[in-house]
C-alpha cells in the first residue's frame, strides 16, 4: 500500500520551481489547485510513483531527499503514459529521474491571527508560531500557550504518530564530523 510521508498530510507546500500550492489531504493523494489530484501508487523508500489523468494511465516517479522539518528536495520522472499500472522499476530508473531539483516548502499557517480565514485551505496563524522573529510582544502569551498545548498532548497521548519515512536502511545518514583526529591535521 501506498502512501505520502506521515509529515507531508494535511499540509500545503509551495514548489519554486512549478510556482504551484501542493496540498496533501491524506496519506493518499496529492491535489494541485482545485482540478488535479494525483495519487500515490507505489512507494519504496524516498520513491514515490505517483497517477493522474482522466484515464488513471498517467504516472511519474518522484525521489524526495529530506532537508528538514518544513522542506524537502525532490526530483523526478517526466510524466509517462501506460495502459497498465507499471512497477517501481518501470518508471523510478537514473535515466528518467532527470529534474532539476526542486524544493518544496511547508507553507504553514497563511492567514494572520486576526484576520478572517476565507478558503478551506487557509490555515490561520496563532502568533506563536516557531521560526518567526520575536520581538517580545508575545513572549508571554506564547509560553502559556506552549505550556497548555504541551499539558493537552501528555494528558491524550495514548497513541503516537509514527513515521516509516527515513527508517529504511538504504537511508542512512553519513557524517564524517568527528572522524579525523587532531593529529591528522597538524603537519
Amino acid at each position: 500500500m501506498c502512501s505520502f510521508p506521515c509529515n507531508w498530510q494535511e499540509r500545503t507546500f509551495y514548489n519554486e520551481a512549478a510556482d504551484v500550492d501542493l496540498f496533501i489531504p491524506n496519506a493518499y493523494q496529492l491535489n494541485i489547485a482545485p482540478d488535479t489530484v494525483i495519487e500515490c501508487l507505489i512507494r519504496e523508500g524516498p520513491f514515490i510513483v505517483n497517477r493522474r489523468g482522466v484515464n488513471k494511465d498517467i504516472y511519474r516517479c518522484i525521489k524526495i531527499n529530506d532537508v528538514c522539518k518544513n522542506s524537502f528536495v525532490v526530483i523526478e520522472t517526466p510524466l509517462i503514459q501506460q495502459g497498465f499500472p507499471p512497477n517501481l522499476c518501470d518508471i523510478c530508473t537514473p535515466g528518467n529521474l532527470t529534474s532539476k531539483p526542486q524544493v518544496w516548502v511547508d507553507l504553514g499557517c497563511d492567514v494572520p491571527k486576526n484576520c478572517p480565514v476565507q478558503r478551506r485551505t487557509d490555515i490561520q496563524c496563532n502568533g506563536c508560531e516557531e521560526n518567526q522573529p520575536n520581538d517580545d510582544i508575545a513572549c508571554s502569551t506564547c509560553k502559556k500557550e506552549e505550556r497548555k498545548k504541551w499539558e493537552y498532548q501528555r494528558k491524550y497521548s495514548g497513541e503516537k504518530k509514527k513515521s516509516t519515512y527515513g527508517s529504511y536502511s538504504g537511508e542512512k545518514k553519513k557524517s564524517t564530523y568527528g572522524s579525523y583526529s587532531r593529529s591528522s591535521y597538524r603537519g
